[in-house]
């Protein structure tokens, strides 16, 4: 899962590149399995979105994925934000 400093890093890259906006596709899990800590990741992924004054157009609650069941990697893996062009 990236931490905060890899989120800025790329975020800085993409301004860089010219991006001023940012599609974000969330999956359903992380917010069921802990509500409280998916909206902190949530809160501080925007902040972090807001100081590269990139503007975040979309979060969709996305549920391609079948039920992980506790496999902890997984969950990992598929909670985290996806950048998308």
């Amino acid at each position: 899962m990236p931490d905060l400093p890899t989120i800025d890093r790329e975020l800085g890259w993409a301004k860089g590149l010219g991006f001023n906006s940012i599609r974000v596709f969330l999956h359903h899990l992380p917010g069921e399995r802990d509500p409280q800590a998916f909206l902190q990741r949530i809160e501080q992924f925007l902040a972090t979105a807001d100081r590269h004054k990139i503007g975040v157009i979309s979060f969709h609650n996305y549920k391609p994925l079948p039920e992980l069941k506790g496999d902890v990697e997984a969950l990992k893996r598929y909670g985290r934000p996806i950048l998308c062009t």
